[in-house]
């Protein structure tokens, strides 16, 4: 099975976690299985569609805050075998293993040919209640939001692929799986504050890599220096 090719376009992971959470699977296959589908979905999002994500299984463990692998067995099979997702082992340990999403034929997303939004909700489908609650969550003056909670951005933890992505654009020397680590460990927490921007903090790393070099650039030209004899 190849990853789809018809996902271009933008907020589809939006559209397909409203359909996933408004329909009675959550319930069924337990927060576990519904986290890790959201996982997939957030990560595709973010990949732009181009190709699947790739995780190891430690990883995925981490995020969903699972210690047993067998329980994380249970949670993905659970999760496939409600045809919520995609799951191909890699054939080589060196090698994470490939997830992505799968549109039930029960969520109202049809197809269609524009391709700047290759899936979008079947409205016609929609419930009058639901169309009702949508109208209603609306404020009748856009202008009367507030332009911050439109322009704040809900944070999602990187991948170690992610970062490694990023170090290497970077030309950086930052030990992506170490900068992974200490965030994942610390809830993605800085001090006292939530992480907003990975990015950012990954050029702290290596600003302060740079400083370190620097230093011991200095220390060991002043050791190989010879000593001026006395006058």
């Amino acid at each position: 099975m190849t990853y789809p090719t018809d996902r271009y376009g933008t907020h589809f992971a939006l559209r397909f976690l409203r359909e996933l959470w408004r329909s009675e699977i959550p319930r069924q296959i337990g927060i576990d299985a519904t986290a890790l589908v959201s996982i997939i979905a957030v990560t595709e999002d973010v990949l732009r569609y181009e190709s699947p994500p790739k995780f190891w299984r430690l990883e995925l463990m981490n995020r969903l805050r699972i210690a047993s692998p067998n329980k994380f067995t249970a949670v993905r099979k659970s999760a496939v075998d409600a045809g919520l997702l995609y799951y191909s082992k890699s054939t080589s340990k060196s090698e994470p293993s490939e997830y992505w999403t799968i549109v039930p034929q029960s969520f109202r997303m049809e197809r269609i040919r524009n391709k700047e939004d290759a899936y979008c909700f079947d409205t016609a489908s929609d419930t009058q209640s639901d169309t009702q609650s949508d109208t209603h969550s609306i404020p009748s003056n856009p202008s009367n939001l507030n332009k911050r909670s439109l322009t704040k951005k809900q944070f999602i933890p990187p991948s170690v692929e992610e970062v490694l992505s990023y170090c290497q654009q970077r030309g950086n020397a930052v030990d992506a799986g170490a900068f992974h680590s200490h965030y994942e460990a610390n809830g993605w927490i800085r001090g006292k504050t939530p992480i907003r921007n990975w990015q950012a903090c990954v050029r702290t790393w290596e600003n302060r890599q740079q400083q370190q070099q620097g230093t011991k650039s200095a220390l060991e030209l002043n050791v190989k220096a010879p000593r001026r004899p006395k006058p």
